[in-house]
């Protein structure tokens, strides 16, 4: 295992965006340090122990990343926490 973080997709085409005050309390109802949403076109290997770089922020993925409710391969919502894990 080599320390550090290593590269698994660069340039994804991502919405982020932080949550609403909606979104907000339900993410703390779960006990969760969301604080943003990262939206971005569905991919296999997401996982929560990855992290996101988006214009120099470092973002954690706070649990499962969650497929879209129609056909679950359109896209993936990820709730994020920002700077949390920055390694």
């Amino acid at each position: 295992m080599l320390p550090g973080w290593e590269a698994v997709w660069e340039k994804v085409p991502a919405e982020v965006s932080p949550l609403s005050a909606r979104d907000l309390i339900a993410a703390q109802a779960g006990q969760s340090e969301a604080s943003g949403r990262v939206v971005i076109r569905y991919r296999t290997g997401v996982l929560p122990s990855m992290r996101i770089i988006h214009r120099g922020d470092v973002y954690e993925i706070q649990g499962q990343p969650m497929p879209d409710p129609v056909s679950g391969l359109e896209y993936l919502t990820i709730l994020v926490a920002k700077g949390v894990n920055d390694g």
